[in-house]
């Protein structure tokens, strides 16, 4: 996928890659929970592939989006920031919002939700593949 995004851009692979897990997320979640090992495989193959287009190119298009002086440090800052509060309370979250509504299919709605507003945020991101990064 990085690759691709080299050829292509990085804009179309997150867009591509958003659009499918928001397609894929409800469905390939009732084929993970579905009790056929089969189809669980063939649901977990899914959005991996889906998924593949975001985690090949994100660390590239999030780090390009600042200057040389701070770069690392920025996106470092704002990735682990975000990455504990979301990353390590979403097992929580869903576990709280399953008892509390009963539907096992909340994960596949964070998963559509997150998909869509990645979908938007990639629309406002400047391409910035095959182009100097910026140095100040």
């Amino acid at each position: 996928m990085a690759r691709l995004s080299d050829r292509f851009g990085r804009k179309p692979l997150l867009a591509g890659s958003s659009l499918a897990m928001a397609i894929l997320g409800y469905p390939c979640f009732q084929l993970i929970s579905h009790g056929s090992v089969a189809a669980a495989s063939l649901g977990a193959v899914l959005l991996a592939v889906a998924f593949a287009g975001h985690a090949g190119v994100i660390q590239v298009a999030l780090t390009a989006l600042f200057p040389t002086r701070v770069r690392y440090s920025a996106y470092s800052i704002g990735f682990s920031i975000t990455t504990a509060l979301f990353g390590g309370a979403a097992p929580l979250l869903m576990t709280y919002l399953i008892d509390r509504t009963g539907d096992t299919s909340v994960p596949s709605y964070a998963v559509v939700l997150t998909a869509l507003i990645t979908f938007v945020t990639t629309l406002a991101l400047k391409e910035t593949s095959g182009r100097p990064l910026r140095d100040s």
